[in-house]
């Protein structure tokens, strides 16, 4: 079900993150449904769907920035 609307409407600030070997979900869409919800969109580099397995430091980096 597409709730990205719905989330949007909350006004919550939202981070949208992919590896850039991500085959779990289009990555066209995760940018589309980034861009509806109005998202910050990061593609994490050297990695695949466990970006956080796979490359740990731009993991981190990038929810640090997106913390900060």
């Amino acid at each position: 079900t597409d709730r990205v609307v719905e989330l949007r409407d909350t006004g919550i600030r939202a981070l949208v993150a992919h590896g850039d070997a991500d085959n779990a979900w289009p990555q066209d869409q995760q940018r589309s449904d980034a861009e509806r919800l109005g998202a910050v969109y990061a593609v994490i580099p050297r990695s695949g769907h466990s970006s956080h397995q796979d490359n740990p430091q731009d993991s981190v980096s990038t929810l640090t920035t997106f913390w900060g």
